[in-house]
């Protein structure tokens, strides 16, 4: 022998034969399905097998899409703590002491950093059913801060958990100790899951006890008095840079292993992810202060180098092996392209040419995504639901919704579904508007009944300015869903409530204008009946209305709205009365109109000598004074004649057993519909 000759020198790579299986698939998810289809259909997840991921964040992916009847896995690469879900938990438990309030033996927790904890998986296995009632509640609720005692309301009996984690953690001592505990709890629940799922998350428990306790001792070691803030910065700082070394059987089963670990080890079935390029290999990622040119001349590593120890581990990986699955990702991701990584194309185009013992062929794995088009949806009246609407009290609000769309009008109104709702920091549309409507009735209340001279309104202006901010206070408790704006105002909130102020002010100014005038109601309920036909039978059915103000001058009773949102009068003009009605039950932008003449029609039943006029106060155009829709100052009789009798008919097919509720064909209101993902127009339009 030769002594320049190596007797370990082989060509495997040339002749061996070889079966190479190139998968594309989209995303990490996606690979990581990919790789659980094929090691199933396969039978390959057992010893003789690898899984080498270039990309450590695959790893968990990847753990979770093994299948379950994997009897024996080794994972011999790290993983970094920043990726576990514990780290999460920890950032999200920072977060809840970072923005806690502290009054007195009190400690409120903003509600954002409260949810993202109940929502957590780890606190969900204790009991999902209490974490997703309390979330409701808050929502439901709009609580902006809560404290633990309101958390334990919210349930039937407490959980142990909640009792660790809601507490004021205040110096370095409590804050150690407080991880401590939530950890024990959460451990000490992990042991009852299945055995892997043990194994992978007590891992990430026992990495989080030792750093723990190691900056403990360093504390107690050097006695350093260090600040709330400074800990949970050293705490976060020293996990995002920990890894994770799981342990395991080297020799035995399935293993799930980095491309650096393969050295020297042959296998007979491997799998290799992420073949994209700028990940096998890295491309010129080398980050250094010391150009290129430079690293050259002096003979200091370049990517050049890397490159080359890439293409030795890939090669010296596949060159005993049977079957090679190299498993890509096809999308394309910020400056990531979804390109091939070289060495699939040098296994195609050059390889497979010198070894005709390789079989290649390529794939495209596509995940079971059904398509969802549009349907036409149809709800069938039975006998059970038109007996439930006959037993209902309808408002110009409901019906205006069925107008816009009988089937929102059916999930809505019958089948009750609600949209998730959120808590609102800031006060939305409806809420200015019905704060606004609350104050005007706090101010007109006291003159009901009397008749208004330019006095009154000056001591009501003297009232708003000397009492505004306990009106304002009175306002929010009135209203179940705003009783958290009551007190301590800041930001867009104390701007909005400076805003309703003026505007009531000039509300105020508006009416020394049209004194004297009588107010005969403010915010005052008005209810009534109406009879229809539908199926055979007759029905009466309930009306009921809230009018915002009732005032009568000269003889004339005028039924006003505020109007806090857009607005654009929707009047006769020219048309008939038959084809102005026509449109007003028919197309949602007259729905002011409609309103105003339900309310017209509900008093004219009341007091039907009464003459009537209707208006709208619209606010964002206040200068405008109140816009009326009858120009002869009272309603014609004629005109709540026809109003009566198209209302009849749309009662009659609301009743009609045999039109069933289905969506609108007009597209144009589906636009701020909650509904949309229900009745598929999402995907149509």
């Amino acid at each position: 022998l030769n002594a320049n000759e190596t007797e370990w020198i082989g060509d495997d790579l040339t002749k061996t034969k070889k079966q190479i299986n190139i998968v594309g698939a989209s995303l990490k998810a996606g690979q990581a399905k990919a790789l659980g289809h094929l090691l199933e259909k396969t039978g390959t997840a057992s010893e003789g097998t690898a899984v080498v991921l270039p990309d450590e964040n695959l790893l968990m992916p990847v753990l979770h899409s093994i299948p379950e009847d994997v009897s024996s896995l080794n994972v011999t690469m790290g993983f970094p703590f920043r990726n576990s879900v514990l780290y999460n938990l920890v950032i999200a438990l920072k977060n809840l002491q970072k923005n806690k309030k502290v009054d007195g033996d009190k400690t409120k927790f903003y509600h954002k950093n409260c949810i993202q904890i109940l929502s957590h998986p780890y606190i969900k296995l204790f009991n999902a059913g209490k974490c997703f009632k309390i979330i409701n509640e808050i929502n439901r609720r709009n609580i902006i801060s809560i404290d633990l005692v309101r958390i334990l309301q919210f349930t039937e009996e407490g959980e142990k958990i909640f009792e660790l984690i809601f507490r004021d953690a205040s110096d370095s001592n409590n804050t150690i100790k407080y991880l401590f505990d939530i950890m024990s709890e959460i451990s000490s629940l992990i042991e009852e899951k299945t055995p892997y799922n043990q194994r992978f998350e007590k891992e990430f428990f026992f990495v989080l006890y030792d750093s723990l306790s190691h900056l403990k001792n360093l504390i107690l070691k050097y006695q350093t008095d260090i600040g709330t803030d400074t800990l949970w910065n050293l705490i976060i700082e020293i996990l995002s840079h920990t890894r994770i070394p799981f342990t395991g059987e080297p020799l035995k089963g399935l293993q799930v292993m980095g491309l650096l670990e393969t050295r020297s080890i042959d296998f007979e079935n491997v799998y290799i992810l992420s073949m994209n390029e700028g990940t096998v290999p890295r491309g010129n990622s080398k980050g250094s202060f010391i150009p290129y040119n430079l690293r050259k001349a002096f003979k200091m590593p370049t990517y050049e180098d890397d490159d080359a120890s890439f293409a030795y581990y890939f090669y010296r990986l596949i060159q005993r092996a049977k079957n090679v699955t190299l498993i890509y990702n096809t999308e394309t991701i910020g400056v990531q392209p979804g390109e091939k990584s070289r060495y699939i194309l040098q296994l195609q185009n050059e390889l497979a040419k010198q070894n005709k013992n390789i079989t290649i062929k390529e794939f495209i794995f596509q995940p079971g995504i059904g398509t969802f088009p549009e349907k036409h949806i149809k709800v069938n009246k039975t006998p059970e639901i038109v007996d439930l609407l006959a037993g209902r009290e309808f408002s110009p609000s409901a019906i205006s919704q069925y107008i816009t769309c009988s089937l929102k009008f059916y999930l809505n109104r019958i089948a009750r579904l609600r949209m998730d709702i959120s808590v609102e920091e800031v006060l939305s549309g409806a809420a200015f508007g019905s704060l606004l409507h609350e104050i005007m009735k706090q101010l007109y209340i006291v003159k009901k009944n009397k008749i208004m001279t330019k006095k009154d309104l000056d001591e009501i202006k003297k009232a708003l300015e000397k009492n505004f901010d306990t009106m304002w206070k009175n306002a929010c408790k009135e209203i179940e869903d705003l009783k958290e704006f009551a007190d301590g105002l800041s930001g867009k909130n104390l701007l909005f409530k400076n805003v309703i102020k003026k505007l009531v002010k000039l509300i105020l100014e508006n009416d020394v204008h049209e004194v004297p005038f009588n107010i005969l109601e403010i915010e005052g309920a008005l209810t009534g009946e109406i009879e229809t036909e539908a199926n055979g039978n007759k029905y009466k059915i309930k009306l009921r209305g809230i009018l915002d103000r009732v005032e009568e001058k000269n003889g004339v009773t005028k039924i006003i709205d505020y109007k806090t949102g857009l607005f654009k009068m929707k009047g006769q003009e020219s048309k008939t009365i038959e084809e102005y009605f026509n449109e007003v039950f028919s197309d949602p932008k007259y729905k002011e109109s409609f309103q105003q003449y339900f309310y017209a029609m509900l008093f004219h039943d009341t007091f039907p000598s009464a003459k009537l006029n209707i208006g709208i106060y619209p606010l964002r155009s206040i200068g405008k004074g109140i816009e009326f829709y009858e120009d002869s100052n009272c309603i014609p009789p004629e005109k709540l004649a026809a109003f009566r009798k198209k209302l009849k008919e749309k009662f009659s097919e609301i009743f009609d057993i045999n039109i069933p509720f289905q969506k609108t064909d007009k597209t144009e209101n589906c636009k701020f519909c909650d509904f949309i993902p229900i009745c598929y127009r999402e995907q149509g339009r």
